[in-house]
């Protein structure tokens, strides 16, 4: 890499006001209306956007089988549960040992209970922060009640006897308390148009060279000592570094105006913020060496907005859905980091960071072997 010209490269991007309101106050600004307009969806359609939870469960033949199944049915036919389903495990290859070692992962929206003498070990697939709520509401009071059984049976008295009614809360109020640790409609959207934003530095990779064409600079570059690799190398990175400036400019913004809690996770997010802004300066540079006709910037304009909408971006949408698209991986990734399973999903940031530089090499090659970039 060129030290001189990626220089010239950021100051040319420092020097661009239009760089400041677009991915400076344009995203703030985004952030601050849609929190305010949209506050109320996101209190009163929380259940709406529940899925149902399977919980398949297995018990030994113990004292206490007879009584947990009907505990089970009798959940499975109260009315009021709305959200949760329990399934006997019958298929006996994926019952679970007493080491766990052949414990199967459950899928989305999916546990698994095992009842073994006096333990009750418990798998949870991918579940959203409301479903676990819901999940662990459940979970403790069925905990409470096989230990009442525990005490019934050891008297010698028949459990069912003892406990009638193994739920008693409703299911609304677990909806509200899960609701009060979710993110507000500031924060939800302090992370979706913080993605969206970056996400137009495929702009930015479309006229990467282009600038260097219109300002009858590039061929100057081309005759210079310098590889073309080497150009290639340090306008790529000024680049990315300018992107990186401004994630991290935004993200402080955010925190002290939106109350973002970034600093619970500040690499880990930083990090899969920019693979998006990575993953978009590849794709504008790579698109930009097949546009023959000029409509590079129109077919940026049309894919991210359905990148945004599929991955949830302007609305909420269930993960299933996120999963067609990259800007999706990314939000869901982070969004779980703060308010879902708090596990860090380093597969999403690696699939970004790969796809780019599969991109970044192609395009490369490409240039190295064309006679004009």
């Amino acid at each position: 890499m060129n030290y001189a010209l990626f220089k010239r490269v950021l100051i040319q991007n420092l020097r661009e006001k239009s760089n400041y309101i677009y991915f400076g106050l344009m995203p703030v600004l985004t952030m601050l209306i849609l929190g305010m307009v949209l506050q109320n969806v996101f209190s009163n359609n929380l259940a709406d956007n529940i899925d149902q939870i399977t919980v398949t469960y297995q018990t030994d033949d113990g004292d206490y089988s007879s009584y947990l199944e009907g505990v089970f049915t009798a959940i499975n036919d109260n009315e009021e549960s709305n959200f949760i389903q329990f399934k006997e495990q019958n298929d006996q290859s994926d019952s679970v040992d007493q080491s766990g070692d052949s414990q199967p992962i459950p899928e989305e929206n999916e546990a698994r209970i095992v009842v073994d003498g006096a333990r009750i070990n418990v798998s949870i697939g991918q579940l959203s922060s409301i479903q676990q709520t819901i999940l662990r509401s459940y979970l403790g009071q069925i905990g409470r009640n096989y230990r009442l059984a525990e005490l019934a049976i050891e008297r010698g008295v028949d459990p069912s006897t003892v406990v009638s009614q193994p739920i008693g809360v409703s299911e609304d109020a677990w909806v509200e308390e899960a609701a009060n640790s979710g993110p507000t409609s500031f924060q939800y959207y302090t992370i979706a148009m913080g993605i969206l934003f970056v996400s137009y530095f495929g702009e930015t990779g479309l006229a990467m060279f282009g600038v260097e064409r219109r300002s009858k600079t590039l061929d100057r570059l081309l005759i210079s000592p310098l590889s073309r690799q080497k150009i290639i190398n340090s306008v790529f990175v000024s680049n990315a570094f300018f992107g990186l400036l401004a994630t991290a400019v935004v993200m402080a913004i955010s925190e002290v105006a939106f109350g973002m809690p970034w600093s619970n996770h500040l690499i880990y997010s930083f990090l899969m913020i920019s693979s998006v802004m990575l993953f978009f300066l590849a794709l504008g540079m790579l698109t930009d060496i097949f546009d023959k006709n000029g409509i590079g910037s129109f077919f940026m304009q049309i894919i991210i907005p359905i990148f945004a909408f599929a991955g949830g971006l302007y609305f909420p949408v269930s993960d299933a859905i996120a999963r067609f698209s990259p800007l999706g991986w990314i939000a869901v990734a982070v969004r779980d980091a703060y308010w879902g399973p708090q596990v860090l999903n380093w597969t999403a940031l690696l699939g970004m960071l790969g796809i780019s530089a599969v991109m970044y090499l192609v395009a490369s090659v490409i240039l190295n072997k064309r006679e004009a970039f």
